[in-house]
């Protein structure tokens, strides 16, 4: 019997950490030994060089095994996430990340940005849009490899007091439109429900919104696919200034989508902020923390 070869996606899960500060790693003598290497500069190539093996080899097994399915890589990125707006976006660890990151893009066949909720504050929704921006925009440079973002409708652990708890409305809303946004093609939901062993809580309580809200990005999706984002700012920018994060995505001259999110203002406020894609002219408005999604054309502003 001749079997139809596999297709669809696999995603290895490799997570471990390792000395990033190459100074630290040329000081131990066996590391420096086993690199051949004669200079520092030298060591450092070698050191994420042999670093990135780890990553790449079983992405390169899995499609010497199944050549016909994509393959992609959860764990580190082309940019690490960063969760503060005071962090500068491209020193330290995320220097690395492309060195290191250079050496995985070939066995992947597109990328991952980790978007997992740390914080119940506005926040939340920029750091959402920065990650996925930077790994993005990072990405474009090598080609046009799709990018997608991991989420989850919980608090990461990482936060003892909101462990594991499901995320507020806004957030919800937020995290099913913003990436399609900033770059993503599309988003991956992880679904750990820590909840159902308990039985303490029912499981999926914000997932029809975030059903309904991904519903909206569907209606548009084919003006998406064929559209060009437009980011004016940098999200960190916005996210510094505590602004209105906007995006809009050219469909042609006559036509853009827009997405509209304020996170610092209360529930209760509605704010009104102009919009401009080429000739077209609008003003778009956000009802508190909701996130607003429209099309601009000649016809004038149509809410989705």
């Amino acid at each position: 019997i001749q079997r139809a070869p596999p297709k669809g996606i696999y995603v290895q899960d490799i997570e471990f950490p390792f000395e990033e500060d190459t100074k630290l790693a040329w000081q131990n003598q066996a590391a420096r030994q086993a690199s051949g290497a004669k200079s520092r500069e030298a060591f450092d190539e070698a050191y994420f060089k042999q670093w990135a093996q780890w990553f790449w080899l079983p992405l390169k097994w899995t499609k010497e095994s199944y050549p016909t399915v994509r393959v992609g890589l959860y764990g580190v990125q082309p940019f690490h996430r960063s969760i503060s707006p005071d962090a500068a976006q491209n020193d330290g660890t995320h220097k690395s990340d492309w060195r290191l990151w250079k050496y995985i893009e070939p066995y992947v066949d597109f990328y991952v940005a980790s978007i997992y909720v740390f914080y119940d504050r506005p926040d939340a929704v920029l750091y959402m849009a920065a990650n996925v921006e930077e790994n993005y925009l990072r990405t474009r440079s090598v080609g046009e490899k799709p990018l997608y973002a991991y989420e989850w409708l919980r608090f990461h652990g990482a936060n003892g007091a909101l462990k594991g708890k499901e995320l507020p409305s806004y957030l919800v809303e937020a995290m099913a439109i913003v990436p399609y946004f900033s770059g993503a093609k599309g988003v991956v939901l992880w679904g750990y429900e820590p909840q159902v062993k308990t039985g303490t809580q029912q499981p999926y309580e914000q997932l029809p919104l975030f059903v309904r809200s991904l519903s909206r990005v569907g209606a548009l999706s084919k003006k998406l696919a064929r559209g060009r984002l437009l980011i004016d700012r940098p999200a960190h920018e916005i996210w510094k200034a505590q602004e209105a994060l906007i995006r809009k995505v050219m469909v042609d001259e006559d036509e853009c989508i827009v997405m509209a999110i304020n996170p610092w203002q209360s529930d209760d406020r509605r704010t009104t902020y102009p919009v401009q894609c080429g000739q077209l002219n609008a003003q778009i408005s956000i009802d508190g923390r909701h996130t607003t999604l429209a099309v601009l054309d000649r016809r004038g502003l149509q809410i989705y």
